[in-house]
């Protein structure tokens, strides 16, 4: 027998169909609603210690009922934070800077933990030491698709004593960092060429990648590349060379949103993240074949 949801308004019970619990193992999407969590973590706790679940919708809700269910306005205290693309000016000379204001704002409703203590050799090198102190301890913002590994994790065990500092979700390879380099290039443990941007940059990249990503609300299309310009058009070009490891990836944003645009062969491929689905709205006239849509 299906399980059928409703949702408990003023004027009444609105029906949101079908839903099914979340995947036995592990179900990533249900983990990107909450990034404070833990790995590992199951759900999320109430005040009293009592576990809450995240099941998943089956069918797509209608906007009406979206929006009437989920509210339209994100929450006062951080819309003005996640609408903040002052990070944006500082990236042409200033990756570091630009990294730390993008991952204070767009994760500003995360909680911070003290800084840990962490490596001071040279397998640290300084751009990669501001992102750890950036992160604050949140161990979800070193990556929920692919991640960034913690200092103590960090070998010599590269090509040519290259260190890996981290690796991609599906296990095809691993990111290397030259060794005893300022601002070190990023390279792989296969035949990938060097990513065009140095670890500062690459960390940024990373970091929007995520929020493209693994965030609570996305949407996803692929489309030829001129269907996707009626997307990019709308939005800021984040001046980064492109992204090696998406395909020549490049990154577009807005108030409250950011998307990672990929090409394979003819189609484009774009997703796009945003922390309330809100900032997502406008979208809703943009003319792309949507796979996913949570706006």
């Amino acid at each position: 027998m299906p399980t059928l949801a409703f949702a408990r308004l003023p004027a009444g019970c609105v029906p949101l169909g079908r839903i099914k619990p979340p995947l036995e193992k592990t179900d990533i999407w249900a983990d990107y609603a909450h990034l404070s969590r833990g790995p590992g973590e199951r759900g999320v706790k109430r005040p009293d210690g009592t576990k809450i679940h995240t099941w998943r919708l089956v069918e797509q809700l209608p906007f009406d009922a979206l929006d009437a269910v989920r509210g339209t306005q994100p929450h006062p205290g951080y819309a003005a934070a996640w609408r903040d693309l002052s990070w944006l000016d500082l990236v042409p000379h200033d990756r570091v800077a630009a990294l730390r204001q993008f991952l204070a704002t767009w994760y500003a409703d995360v909680p911070s933990k003290p800084y840990g203590p962490g490596r001071s050799d040279l397998a640290v090198p300084d751009p990669l030491r501001e992102f750890y102190r950036a992160v604050a301890g949140r161990r979800a913002l070193l990556g929920r698709w692919d991640e960034v590994f913690t200092s103590d994790r960090i070998s010599a065990d590269g090509p040519d004593g290259w260190y890996v500092f981290g690796a991609d979700s599906q296990g095809c390879f691993h990111w290397l960092m030259e060794p005893t380099v300022p601002d070190p290039a990023v390279g792989y443990d296969d035949d990938r060429p060097v990513e065009p941007e140095p670890l500062s940059g690459f960390l940024l990249q990373f970091s929007l990648s995520e929020a493209a990503a693994a965030t609570p609300v996305t949407a996803t299309a692929a489309a030829d590349p001129a269907l996707i310009r009626l997307l990019t058009d709308r939005l800021q070009l984040v001046p980064l060379q492109p992204a090696g490891w998406l395909a020549g990836g490049t990154f577009h944003v807005a108030p409250g949103i950011v998307a990672a645009v990929s090409r394979y062969d003819s189609e484009s491929f774009v997703t796009v993240g945003a922390r309330h689905g809100a900032f997502l709205r406008p979208l809703r006239s943009v003319d792309l074949p949507w796979t996913h849509f949570d706006g």
